[in-house]
């Protein structure tokens, strides 16, 4: 099993540096014939009563996050065309309920049939 972790210092303004924490870690492998790409973060996490709700469309788990208040902070679109994207092509995305601080995303896709060891990654 070949794994690729890459870990950053976030800097820019989008979401995952205002409400994700200082750090986000993505990592890739391959696992029992699927590819694994896991994004977590050590921001302030999402309720475990909510997670399943992110993945809806128009979702917020931070009402004072609309665009309401004058600021636009997206539409609460991007995990449910997300989940969407990966359904089509045979995946899943959750939130790991196991993850400890933070929030930590797990998307799983089949690999190609036929295929006898993983490519490069671009």
């Amino acid at each position: 099993m070949s794994v690729v972790t890459v870990t950053t210092a976030v800097s820019s303004s989008d979401n995952a540096a205002q409400h994700g924490g200082r750090t986000v870690t993505i990592t890739l492998c391959e696992y029992a014939g699927e590819a694994v790409l896991a994004v977590a973060d050590d921001g302030q996490g999402i309720p475990a009563h909510l997670r399943e709700r992110v993945f809806e469309r128009f979702a917020r788990v931070d009402e004072a996050r609309s665009s309401s208040n004058g600021i636009s902070n997206g539409s609460g679109l991007g995990l449910a065309i997300a989940r969407e994207l990966i359904a089509g092509h045979g995946g899943t995305i959750a939130i790991d309920p196991g993850q400890a601080a933070g929030i930590r995303f797990v998307v799983r896709l089949p690999l190609s049939r036929g295929a006898t060891r993983p490519g490069p990654v671009f």
